[in-house]
């Protein structure tokens, strides 16, 4: 009988301790910085035809925000995402949407996928060309996130 009394309290402590833990783990705020910061960019692909409106390039990074203030309501035209062509400097302008500020207010972490389709061009007389991208973010408090670059790409020109 006093074994099994000593193993049931080994249980209720282990239990106590348990959920501790994890009322813990799930009230911690993150350690997010408020302005954006890109952690990762990648694309789906390092080769592309250009002047064919069906080959898509993929730009997908991953990025965090301490405030959660990242995106904007759909009648909102201002841009948040800046990718700029590394070769020519010329720079596309796309929108995040709105993150839900309930969830938001402890910082998120998101991936993020822009599609750019078939604007991509080849400087003149080449079969061939390269470029990557440097991607930047912007919250709506219009904090300006770090620049991560895109691995290499490779152009074929037709």
């Amino acid at each position: 009988m006093v074994r099994k009394v000593k193993y049931l309290k080994a249980i209720y402590g282990l239990s106590i301790t348990f959920a501790i833990i994890v009322y813990a783990s799930c009230n911690r705020t993150p350690a997010f910085p408020p302005e954006p910061r890109i952690l990762s960019v990648t694309v789906n692909k390092t080769t592309i035809n250009t002047g064919i409106d069906t080959d898509t390039l993929k730009v997908i990074f991953e990025f965090t925000d301490g405030d959660g203030d990242i995106g904007r309501p759909e009648n909102d035209t201002v841009p948040d995402v800046f990718i700029t062509d590394d070769r020519t400097g010329y720079t596309y302008e796309y929108r995040l949407p709105q993150v839900d500020q309930l969830r938001a207010q402890r910082g998120i972490k998101a991936t993020a996928i822009i599609d750019i389709i078939g604007i991509i061009s080849c400087r003149p007389f080449r079969n061939f060309d390269t470029t990557s991208f440097s991607v930047q973010i912007r919250d709506r408090a219009g904090n300006m996130s770090n620049i991560e670059k895109t691995p290499q790409i490779i152009l074929n020109c037709n």
